[in-house]
């Protein structure tokens, strides 16, 4: 029997090919849609959910010691060691702790030196988290910084096998021994570790301004939200050399969640969680938008058959006979859209890993956070099973009220509410990416303050020891090499907030009370400033190395007390503001300028932060022969291990295109997505309407009998359909603009919503249906009047 359901409903899909093509590939992507939109808002706010007890697990976070660009505080997963003390006294809740701290050694085998990264920990760290150990164990061993716990791919990178135990790790200056070797974590962990220090003490693992993770499992019976408020009212107890009392004042402090702590303490990332929720909901309005047309050409199909079934049921059909051959006809184009989106998750997979990846920064830039296969393959199994589900319950009740012959009028009005439920999403996904595409053009467009055409960045990696300026002096010996100049941290990051390498203060000689502090710090070659095409706006360019110069930002942040030439003290240093410049976007436009002081970098600094940037301007007609000799150049240096070969060196046109990436990403998405949903609406509607003019043929024709225009007759369909398209429009445009209007403002630098979007939107649906409804009931209305009122 269900065989023969099966051929039945592949009847119907022959018979309707455009119908049943527009609802499985509309459902095909919806469902592909919806996995990779809500997959990756799932997956970051997932991290560390894999430790055992991790919803008893939170860290303490403090809020308050480091300020954006915007006014607003960065959040740390830090706390103050008398902080930590305090909170210990006035939390019973706590069942147990951890204190953890970043932590670098340097492997040595010969002539060979890497640089691994991980954590100094104690002994609660080990029970607190994942630890499972493939070999050894520390039971029994004195945590005194000799023994060290490396993770799976550690120990195969540089033993090639994970039975190490008892081994000795040589480094650069000492060596330590191998206590054991643990399974490395998965890929959403905000832990990127290749090893694990056994430290001697609680002081061991502060650094040096006293502070360091602070993790804690609270009791299984305490309320997380009370103790959150006790956290909440903390007031810091912080002490010594580095933090003024009007500095710990600021301070607030927060309980964190595991997975709170990666959304939290990344505020470099707020741009890409952004994105992600929205790339998120773009994904569940497409999916349901394929449902609802699946549902409306399934309900206007079933509707067209009522006269058949009347027939078969005065033939004695049964109503399981008749349930089954019209569910069958949802049942089959869902199942092959079900596949198909299976095929399109396999094929697009590579490039979706690649788009949501997380890069490291800093010490961590050679670790990344991979989306895996395995786990987007359970979650589309888990949620598109449900989903398919629901749907299909919600169809099969539908169909028994079909065959009961109940409530027609309550179904040609779900039908049309869906219709316009499907306009609204098509309407709103066009609006968005027009508004996309808007907000692209515009900050491709704007004057970036610097000059970025034929400069290259070559980076030569922080402890690579490479004298910079010997390197450039062989850049230079080339014709096809105009200048060159040096940075310690890249001109141009695509990490918003974190932009210089230090901080600094600044406070008028004679008014030392006036200090202004966290201001970022730049060290720059005298060059700097025209290599990079920086215009001056005030005053002059240092010369000497006791001046200073700032950006315009800055020069409206400080207060009156500061004035070009009058001296100022930085560091303990007394120094003089000479000039003042204008703003350089250095990032995306997301982020605000911040007030930067930039000096030329001191003869006899000593050199924690050496110069790790090489900038070489290329002569424009030369430029491929200039790159071949910095390549060249580049080949003979010892480059800094952590430096990948495709960063070795790049071009600062495309560092500054990046900044766009995801804006451009996120235009294709939605535009495909609004160019998806119009289609489906659009074959929906003709469908629809296809359907209708099959069953008023006769109507048709008695109308024009009687006089009526092909005018008259388009009217009398296009009139009802134009009320759904000004209906969907009515919702969708508002929503759209309170939608686009609440994004733009995450970015400092943006364009206007204006008028003419929402005229476009909605003159554009109008013509969209209007072209669907035209072509079939002009061909109805041509037919013969008279043939017609004979074959009905």
């Amino acid at each position: 029997m269900i065989r023969h359901y099966f051929i039945l409903a592949l009847r119907g899909l022959k018979k309707y090919k455009v119908q049943n093509l527009s609802c499985i590939l509309g459902l095909a992507i919806g469902f592909f849609a919806f996995i990779f939109g809500t997959y990756w808002w799932y997956w970051e706010n997932h991290f560390d959910t894999f430790h055992p007890e991790a919803d008893r697990t939170y860290a303490i976070t403090t809020t308050g010691i480091g300020q954006l660009a915007d006014g607003s505080y960065s959040e740390l997963n830090q706390v103050h060691k008398d902080d930590i003390a305090a909170f210990l006294q006035s939390l019973p809740e706590i069942e147990n702790y951890s204190l953890c701290g970043m932590s670098g050694l340097e492997y040595k085998d010969g002539e060979r030196v890497e640089r691994i990264m991980g954590l100094n920990v104690d002994t609660a760290f080990l029970s607190l988290f994942s630890s499972g150990f493939l070999d050894g164990g520390y039971r029994g061993l004195p945590f005194d910084n000799s023994f060290v716990l490396l993770t799976e791919k550690t120990a195969r990178r540089f033993f090639g096998k994970i039975d190490c135990t008892g081994e000795i790790f040589p480094l650069a200056k000492g060596s330590l021994k191998i206590a054991g070797v643990i399974r490395d974590y998965p890929s959403n962990t905000d832990f990127r570790i290749d090893f694990l220090l056994l430290s001697s003490s609680i002081q061991s693992l502060y650094n040096s301004v006293d502070r360091t993770s602070f993790y804690v499992r609270l009791h299984r019976k305490s309320d997380p939200k009370a103790v959150s408020e006790k956290v909440n009212a903390h007031r810091s107890q912080a002490k010594g050399r580095f933090y003024r009392d009007e500095q710990v004042k600021n301070w607030s402090f927060r309980l964190r969640s595991l997975p709170e702590v990666h959304i939290a303490c990344h505020f470099e990332l707020r741009g890409r969680f952004l994105n992600i929720r929205l790339l998120g909901f773009a994904g569940l309005l497409a999916l349901l938008c394929s449902l609802m047309n699946a549902l409306v050409l399934f309900l206007a199909r079933q509707q067209r058959k009522q006269a058949k079934n009347k027939t078969f049921r005065s033939l004695g059909a049964s109503g399981y006979y008749l349930f089954w051959k019209s569910f069958m006809d949802l049942l089959l184009p869902v199942i092959l859209a079900a596949a198909v989106a299976a095929v399109l998750i396999f094929m697009l997979f590579p490039y979706y890993q690649n788009y949501t990846q997380l890069e490291g920064v800093g010490w961590y830039v050679n670790y990344s956070n991979k989306i895996t296969f395995e786990a987007l393959s359970g979650y589309s199994l888990k949620w598109l099973g449900l989903i398919l589900a629901l749907f299909l319950l919600a169809a099969s009740l539908l169909v028994v009220r079909m065959i009961r012959q109940t409530g027609f009028r309550s179904l040609v009005l779900l039908r049309n509410t869906l219709i316009v439920a499907q306009i609204f999403i098509g309407s709103f996904f066009f609006f968005v990416s027009l508004s996309l595409y808007k907000q692209v053009s515009f900050t491709q467009k704007k004057d970036k303050g610097i000059r970025v055409d034929n400069i290259v960045q070559a980076d030569v990696g922080f402890e690579s020891g490479v004298d910079v300026f010997a390197l450039g002096g062989e850049l230079l010996r080339s014709p096809h090499v105009e200048a060159v100049t040096y940075t310690v941290r890249p001109v141009l990051t695509d990490h918003g907030d974190y932009y210089a390498y230090m901080q600094t203060n600044l406070a008028p000689a004679d008014h030392p009370e006036n200090a202004v502090s966290s201001l970022e710090l730049f060290d720059v070659e005298p060059n700097f400033f025209d290599f990079f095409g920086v215009r001056l706006k005030e005053g002059k360019l240092p010369e000497e190395r006791n001046e200073l110069i700032i950006n315009s930002t800055l020069k409206q942040l400080l207060p009156e007390t500061f004035s070009l030439e009058k001296p100022v003290k930085t560091a303990g240093k007394e120094m003089r503001i000479c000039g003042v410049i204008q703003d350089y976007h250095y990032s995306s436009m997301q982020y605000p300028v911040k007030g930067v002081v930039f000096r030329l970098r001191p003869e006899n600094f000593d050199l924690y932060e050496p110069y790790q940037y090489v900038y070489a301007k290329l002569h424009p007609k030369n430029h491929a022969k200039g790159m071949e000799h910095v390549n060249a150049v580049l080949d003979r240096t010892a480059i800094g291990k952590e430096v990948t070969l495709e960063k070795r060196l790049l071009s600062l046109t495309d560092i500054q295109d990046r900044f766009d990436i995801p804006e451009i990403a996120l235009f294709r998405i939605f535009g495909l997505l609004s160019v998806l949903c119009i289609t489906v609406v659009s074959i929906g509607i003709y469908s629809l309407v296809s359907l209708t003019v099959e069953q008023r043929r006769k109507e048709i024709a008695i109308r024009k009998i009687n006089g009526a225009e092909i005018r008259d007759i388009l009217a009398l369909f296009l009139r009802n359909y134009i009320l759904l398209v000004i209906a969907g429009n009515l919702f969708a445009l508002p929503v759209a603009y309170a939608f686009m209007k609440r994004w733009l403002e995450y970015y400092a630098y943006r364009t206007s919503l204006s008028g003419w979007l929402f005229a476009l939107v909605f003159v554009a649906t109008c013509l969209i249906v209007l072209l669907s409804i035209f072509e079939r009931v002009r061909r109805a209305a041509g037919e013969n009047p008279a043939e017609v009122v004979k074959s009905e």
